[in-house]
């Protein structure tokens, strides 16, 4: 059935790409009227995404089954045939699946009232290039060719980067790609080298073996503008290339955890890169190494770390005997979605306190910067999966 949408608070809006939009409820900043049904429905240009964060404050019920905020990925303002419900008081992030989205805040004549915010933006789809993984794609994995122990197979996380010291070619933080420009490592790591001594690296599997490695000069990079040196907090940076990064099966993008905005992760399993020590104050690997280890709810981390500040914004790891370790910083924590197959970065190693210790290892929760990441990177795109 189609929606019976009220003409005084039927809005439609043409979106221009990169530039952010903002829309409250109807009546706001009051509540919105009772017995009300309103729509917003928006289009960006062809090669692009819609993305929505709004925070929301509505009567909580039963599966929302009285006043409802809706979302169509889709963009059907119609019927809104594959719309998700929301209701209570929640912040939610969200993706369209084209280039409309449409919302719609519909009330019950029993309503209490409530209000909503949103902000919205159009953002490019990645652009393609002369030697392109599949078009839009992200977060693949090769099949695997174990060496041995915690070896990763011979290119099995192309989406897996390094940031290396060129002047004596040495690996001083793991990486992320996200889009041809721009990966993804943690606050702390650019500032080892200075920038001119800094240069992105993408294909390494063996760092004894460079045949199939890309080295790419640094231009620019972001560390969070509230990033704190004591506390590790906001530990996350963007890196950007001087040049495109070729993809191929090899090399390409992790996927952004945009349709997971709203999980933990608590006791999931999540997989640690790197080509960091092998234990405490030990050797460097040249081969890159993985370990499994679990994610653990944020009290315990607290508990089991009680001189460190945990935040919500923060994403801790543990499983006995097994941690990230020095020069791992920055790489990514990848989980894997059990029906897509697809990876992505849930985490950005941040640190621990030794290696393998008894407690948690800390890392930088990625769900919480989805913005910021998109401001920076959104010029040159990214796939929304």
């Amino acid at each position: 059935m189609a929606a019976a949408i009220d003409s005084v608070c039927d809005y439609r809006q043409q979106l221009t790409t990169g530039a952010s939009y903002t829309f409250n409820n109807y009546g706001s900043p009051n509540s919105y009227p009772i017995g009300s049904d309103c729509r917003w429905w928006v289009q960006g240009d062809v090669d692009t995404r819609v993305y929505l964060t709004c925070t929301i404050d509505i009567p909580l019920t039963s599966n929302c089954g009285g006043d409802k905020f809706r979302v169509s990925l889709i963009g059907d303002g119609t019927y809104f045939s594959d719309a998700r419900n929301y209701c209570g008081l929640q912040t939610i992030s969200l993706v369209s699946t084209r280039n409309t989205l449409a919302v719609e805040m519909y009330s019950t004549i029993y309503s209490s009232g409530g209000v909503f915010s949103c902000s919205i933006k159009a953002v490019r789809n990645p652009v393609t290039t002369t030697t392109p993984a599949p078009t839009c794609d992200c977060g693949w994995k090769q099949a695997t060719r174990i060496v041995g122990g915690d070896d990763t197979g011979v290119h099995e996380y192309p989406s897996m980067a390094a940031l290396l010291d060129n002047s004596i070619l040495e690996v001083i933080c793991g990486a992320v790609i996200l889009n041809q420009r721009y990966v993804m490592t943690a606050a702390h790591c650019p500032t080892i080298v200075t920038m001119d001594k800094m240069s992105i690296l993408v294909g390494g599997w063996d760092m004894s073996q460079v045949d199939s490695t890309k080295e790419y000069e640094v231009s620019n990079y972001w560390k969070h503008p509230q990033y704190d040196a004591n506390t590790q907090i906001n530990d996350i940076a963007i890196v950007q290339s001087r040049y495109l990064i070729a993809f191929s099966l090899d090399v390409g993008p992790i996927c952004l955890p945009f349709i997971y905005e709203q999980y933990n992760f608590n006791y999931q399993s999540v997989t640690l890169l790197g080509w960091g020590q092998t234990f405490y104050n030990g050797p460097s690997s040249d081969i890159l190494q993985k370990v499994n280890v679990q994610v653990t709810n944020n009290s315990y981390c607290q508990k089991m770390m009680p001189g460190n500040q945990i935040t919500q914004a923060q994403i801790c790891t543990y499983a006995s005997g097994k941690d990230a370790c020095q020069h791992d910083s920055g790489g990514p924590v990848i989980w894997q979605d059990s029906v897509s197959r697809r990876l992505y970065a849930v985490g950005v190693i941040s640190y621990g306190l030794g290696c393998a210790t008894n407690r948690p290892a800390v890392n930088t929760r990625v769900t919480s910067y989805l913005d910021w990441i998109v401001n920076i990177i959104q010029d040159y795109g990214f796939c929304m999966k």
